[in-house]
């Protein structure tokens, strides 16, 4: 974990950060943009705003995460976060199966690989 967000720091969305944190980011934003100073002194602190963005960001995903695992399989936590899950279930045919117990019926109805040839128009670059 340290190694990926203090060593190796990048820059993540910050639309599910509090508002006061937002506005701090864009003004020190603003303000290292408006300044005259040798931009190299201000690296970093330009690396601390994107370390603390990232481990915010982090720290974001966590905490929803546990969220569901506290919800686990119920639709929602009472005033505080609702968690929609669907049963998806789709069918599938085994054609390997279907071919060794009933070979006669496969044969008859799977017909030939046939290969196909496609002629491709040359253009002519001016």
């Amino acid at each position: 974990w340290q190694q990926r967000f203090l060593f190796k720091p990048k820059a993540h969305e910050v639309d599910a950060l509090n508002e006061e944190f937002k506005t701090l980011i864009a003004q020190l934003e603003t303000e290292i943009a408006a300044s005259n100073e040798d931009l190299s002194l201000l690296n970093e602190p330009m690396l601390t705003i994107t370390r603390e963005k990232a481990i915010a960001a982090w720290q974001d995903s966590l905490a929803i995460a546990e969220l569901k695992v506290i919800c686990a399989e119920h639709q929602s936590i009472t005033d505080t976060c609702t968690w929609v899950r669907k049963n998806v279930t789709a069918t599938t045919f085994d054609t390997a199966r279907f071919k060794a117990e009933h070979n006669d019926l496969f044969e008859k109805y799977v017909g030939e690989d046939e290969t196909k040839s496609y002629v491709q128009k040359a253009t002519k670059k001016i």
